[in-house]
């Protein structure tokens, strides 16, 4: 993902941006959403919504992400104004407030402009990839995912929105969310979506992994393979594992783990999913 100049040694390549944002981030970032701003008003007008302008969305941001006084925006006298105000308060937020800042727009447009959200979310994932950010977004949210297999692994098990798709996104939701710490979670909603579509495949709302191996002939052959998946989906049942009460004996849960069983689990669902479909094909 060098570029000439970086392969050639005339200037340094960019350091993984894990905890901090450079300024090149920074503006890009910023022209992404400029660009989605200055549709928005055209999609109003194009789909007959017009309570949701560019002036529904900045007073969104005033009120709810910069929490500021209603009666202030009174006292200013234009939408370019209000935009000048908001880009002003962008580019004093911390590195982790600017992807929230992200996070809401990619929101905002999910439910009014979903087709616009699809090229906001890659115009800035490819930003991300290019001035090297170390996250992604994925379905909505901005996580510490950064491999671009991964990204898409996790949303084509998104795709059906069926019971393992919503485990996915609560597994993804609390991956993201380390302030609360919330991997043990994460990692069992990992593990209840491939329950959901053992349930969903066999027809038995007590299906488990397990079963589903039984009477749904999709897991490899090789007995080895087979038993690796067992023994990691296993795992979260052992006394060791994420679904016994926390012990003074308990493992600590960290992001890694947590995400690899993510990304595992997604492809475990796109696998069964994939086997169903060629099997019905056949």
């Amino acid at each position: 993902k060098m570029n000439f100049t970086e392969r050639h040694g005339f200037i340094e390549k960019k350091p993984l941006q894990a905890t901090s944002i450079d300024n090149d981030l920074r503006h890009s970032l910023w022209n992404v959403l400029d660009i989605s701003f200055s549709k928005i008003d055209s999609l109003s007008e194009k789909y007959r919504k017009p309570t949701y302008n560019l002036e529904a969305l900045l007073n969104f941001y005033w009120i709810y992400f910069f929490r500021k006084p209603l009666y202030l925006l009174d006292k200013i006298q234009s939408i370019s104004d209000l935009k000048g105000k908001i880009r002003s308060k962008y580019y004093k937020l911390s590195w982790y407030e600017t992807y929230s800042f992200l996070e809401v727009a990619a929101a905002w447009l999910f439910f009014i402009y979903p087709r616009e959200k699809k090229l906001f979310i890659s115009s800035c994932n490819f930003i991300f990839f290019f001035l090297n950010s170390a996250y992604r977004f994925v379905n909505r949210l901005i996580t510490p995912i950064t491999s671009e297999i991964e990204i898409n692994c996790i949303e084509e098990s998104l795709a059906d929105k069926d019971e393992a798709a919503k485990h996915i996104n609560s597994a993804q939701t609390m991956l993201a969310n380390k302030q609360n710490d919330q991997f043990r979670e994460s990692i069992e909603q990992s593990i209840l979506a491939v329950e959901a579509i053992g349930k969903k495949i066999t027809g038995d709302k007590n299906a488990t992994l397990a079963s589903l191996c039984h009477t749904a002939k999709i897991l490899p052959s090789n007995s080895k393979a087979r038993q690796a998946l067992f023994n990691l989906y296993n795992y979260t049942s052992s006394k060791e594992g994420i679904r016994h009460p926390l012990t003074n004996e308990s493992p600590p849960v960290t992001l890694a783990w947590a995400r690899f069983m993510l990304v595992v689990s997604s492809a475990f669902v796109n696998l069964i999913k994939l086997e169903i479909d060629l099997s019905k094909n056949a």
